[in-house]
């Protein structure tokens, strides 16, 4: 498994720097520690997916991390929802090479009416912006892993004026300063839902 795993992301990553001269994929700077910073980042979430089966929404996928990440290591219902469609020609490229069974959704997040288990995300916005993308996809005891950078605390604070919800924050293997940020239960404040 390990060794198809490692083969798989190889492959994946070769692909995305052929790609990234093209499109950006990702900053040029993060070329030099791309498992690290990107692998090994999205590859931190499956602790947190106890069935590999669940129904996984990927938000603003890009590059397709964590959700190609989450493919190669066994979660079989993931699904690619990416704006971009320059971004999702490279994510159907690599889903055809590597012979995943991801799903790639070109559209925006708020047009999306399918339901899932657990929504993921990283890099794509603040944590606002995060939860109330979410809260219309989850099903009723659906939740969130977010990578999250040294601004968490912050970004929970603001998110706390604007909705109820329990969380959890994980320290991240990847970086010092990250986190993996658990969230459950999301709830719009009753004043907050007529700025939707």
């Amino acid at each position: 498994m390990l060794d198809k795993v490692s083969r798989e992301t190889s492959v994946y990553v070769e692909i995305l720097l052929k790609w990234n001269k093209r499109i950006n994929l990702i900053s040029n700077r993060d070329v030099d520690s791309i498992f690290n910073r990107h692998v090994l980042d999205s590859a931190q979430l499956l602790p947190y997916i106890n069935d590999k089966k669940s129904h996984i929404a990927d938000l603003g996928s890009g590059a397709g991390f964590p959700g190609v990440v989450l493919n190669i290591l066994g979660c079989e219902n993931v699904s690619l929802i990416e704006q971009d469609e320059r971004k999702c020609v490279f994510l159907r490229e690599v889903k055809r090479q590597l012979n995943l069974s991801y799903e790639v959704i070109n559209a925006d997040i708020q047009s999306i009416d399918s339901k899932f288990d657990i929504c993921v995300s990283r890099g794509l916005g603040s944590l606002i912006t995060l939860l109330r993308y979410s809260q219309s996809l989850l099903v009723e005891d659906g939740y969130c892993l977010f990578l999250k950078g040294k601004k968490v605390d912050e970004e929970l604070e603001q998110a706390c004026l604007k909705f109820i919800f329990n969380y959890k924050k994980h320290s991240s293997i990847s970086d010092e300063n990250g986190i993996v940020l658990e969230v459950r239960n999301i709830k719009t404040i009753a004043n907050e839902k007529h700025h939707n």
